[in-house]
């Protein structure tokens, strides 16, 4: 896994969430700087990791439920994408309203 990977950014923010910005289980901070070392440092202890591994689950249900809950509109966005359309902010507001007009005649 390299250091540019979704799950290494994603540990990364975790661990600042944990040791750096006063949003984990304590207000002490322990790092000024969340580099790769400390990453490695902080989920090295065990307890430390199973809080990191606790809010990667959490926000890993919660970004599931965004894609399920928006999942009609991305397969529609998918579909014009797989046809080479450029698909703009505006055609994605357009293909959102005729999935909300669809729910509403339903």
């Amino acid at each position: 896994m390299g250091s540019e990977s979704d799950l290494a950014r994603a540990t990364a923010l975790a661990t600042k969430i944990e040791v750096q910005v006063g949003m984990g289980d304590s207000l002490v901070q322990r790092a000024t700087e969340v580099s790769p070392q400390v990453v490695a440092a902080v989920v090295a202890n065990s307890t430390s990791a199973r809080k990191i591994d606790e809010i990667l689950q959490v926000e890993l249900s919660r970004a599931r439920e965004i894609l399920m809950a928006e999942r009609e509109l991305l397969l529609k966005v998918t579909d014009e994408l797989d046809q080479g359309a450029v698909v703009t902010a505006e055609r994605i507001r357009a293909l959102e309203e005729e999935g909300a007009s669809r729910r509403l005649a339903s």
